[in-house]
């Protein structure tokens, strides 16, 4: 998950010729900045193994890595000056959780524990399912996923993975493992039962969801060399197909919407558009007057309707589409009360019926320091 801040990843070095060079390992916790040292013999990076409080470390070209000092807290490199003086950015991130259970009532506070990023809402409204960030993460985790009920009772932790989708009939949730290469979907149980992978592939997975029977999935991703196209996958162990061209937008924070009949989805397009695209076969159909570039979030029970909003903005605002004429009416507003700290709305949601709602806001307050002695 990316929170304008950092995102997870290796240093490497790219000569003038095009070649690639690997330096370290993988990031699962974060990379939060880079710089080349005073010298130019090392490249100096603020990174963590899992969770948010990093540390300063620097890496040779040739790749052999040193521990420089660990950090506080969560802390970006920006710049190196000449006598080794560090600019760093500290912030203190959180992820807050709101959630509606009709379009007119008053939000509830669902936050759980640091980065509490909402990615569905259960068919009944009685559960949300939400990732977990910060320093509840374990070795060799990413991202972990969480289950609580929309009455305010304790969470519960499913287990590694982001989280994508409960399933129709509530017993499993769809995660993301990007801890693997490729990155593939699982499932985790929401009761008892073991964690299995669903997909086996060199697709590298971006986000998922279940079709109404729960039969099937369909999701976004992108084969070697190849840019992103949405796909539907059987759960009896057949291969994806590929059901909308390639070069679609996709946002990990936006779900993957499909139909309440489990015919169709909903794509945002790289022209703005919004195009429905059947399943299994048949011409797609795009969303007329939609060119704003919004992002869908769900198509509604009365088969007429889509809601879609503008990912990122602030106050969020969710129109209801009419998908034979294109007519937009606002459904929804939302503005968190306090709003100092904001970074960005990563993710919203809206309920089966088209009544309950959430979303997610990063709070990411932060200082310029300047650090020295560090070598």
């Amino acid at each position: 998950m990316d929170l304008a801040i950092t995102g997870t990843g290796y240093v490497a070095t790219v000569d003038l010729k095009g070649t690639k060079k690997t330096l370290t390992k993988f990031w699962l916790g974060g990379l939060g900045g880079i710089a080349w040292s005073p010298s130019g013999d090392e490249l100096l990076f603020t990174a963590s193994e899992y969770g948010t409080t990093l540390s300063l470390y620097g890496v040779s070209r040739s790749g052999r890595q040193r521990l420089i000092a660990h950090l506080n807290g969560f802390y970006s490199l920006y710049d190196v000056a000449s006598d080794g003086r560090l600019l760093l950015r500290h912030a203190v991130l959180s992820v807050t959780l709101a959630y509606f259970p009709r379009v007119d009532s008053k939000e509830t506070d669902l936050y759980w524990h640091d980065l509490s990023g909402i990615t569905d809402i259960s068919r009944d409204g009685k559960f949300l399912l939400f990732s977990e960030g910060g320093d509840v993460i374990r070795s060799g985790e990413d991202w972990v996923a969480y289950l609580r009920g929309t009455d305010g009772s304790a969470a519960v932790r499913l287990g590694p993975g982001f989280p994508q989708q409960i399933s129709p009939d509530g017993k499993w949730a769809l995660v993301l493992d990007s801890t693997r290469a490729p990155s593939q979907l699982m499932l985790q149980p929401t009761g008892t039962g073991e964690a299995r992978q669903v997909t086996h592939d060199a697709i590298h997975h971006h986000g998922a969801a279940w079709t109404p029977d729960g039969k099937r999935v369909v999701f976004a991703g992108n084969e070697p060399g190849h840019a992103i196209r949405y796909y539907v996958q059987a759960l009896n162990g057949s291969a994806p197909r590929g059901i909308t061209p390639e070069n679609v937008s996709f946002d990990f924070a936006n779900p993957v919407v499909i139909s309440p009949d489990g015919g169709s989805v909903a794509v945002a397009g790289l022209d703005g558009k919004i195009t429905i695209y059947p399943l299994d076969g048949g011409a797609p159909r795009a969303v007329p007057k939609l060119t704003d570039g919004s992002a869908p979030l769900r198509l509604c029970p009365d088969n007429r309707s889509l809601l879609v909003y503008q990912a990122g903005n602030l106050p969020v605002k969710i129109f209801r589409v009419d998908l034979q004429t294109g007519d937009q009416v606002l459904w929804k507003e939302w503005a968190p009360a306090y709003r100092t700290g904001i970074a960005r709305v990563i993710a919203a949601r809206v309920g089966a019926d088209c009544q309950g709602s959430a979303y997610s806001v990063v709070y990411a307050p932060s200082e310029l320091w300047v650090a020295s002695g560090l070598r």
